[in-house]
């Protein structure tokens, strides 16, 4: 059902290539089985969060990671600027927002915790 609906998408994104589903039940995957370790494979996700996740560990495991229609469009200047922020290195951050915001990255930690943004 999930390739299908994926398909339908791809299709009317002009792609030209389907994806294929399993027959089995949905499941979700920490690991590829054994047999998979050399083949391409690919994440989707509710949550665009949750595909940045998923190539954030696979970068971590020193695998190659394409980004379908390029990572601009995934937005990830904030998470970028964040991470920079939380370094103490806001000469790297591209806006000065969480700058002007925050005194630093543990204020901004304790006003996502007390928010529940966290």
């Amino acid at each position: 059902a999930v390739a299908r609906q994926a398909n339908v998408l791809l299709r009317e994104a002009g792609e030209q290539r389907a994806v294929t589903g399993s027959e089995t039940g949905d499941e979700v995957l920490t690991r590829l089985p054994a047999g998979y370790t050399d083949n391409h494979y690919t994440v989707l996700s509710r949550t665009v969060a949750g595909v940045i996740g998923a190539a954030l560990t696979a970068s971590l495991e020193d695998k190659r990671v394409y980004w379908v229609g390029g990572i601009e469009g995934y937005r990830t200047e904030e998470l970028e600027d964040l991470f920079w922020f939380s370094a103490d290195m806001p000469e790297r951050m591209k806006t000065t927002v969480l700058s002007r915001e925050y005194r630093d990255y543990d204020e901004y930690c304790r006003v996502a915790k007390a928010t529940s943004d966290a």
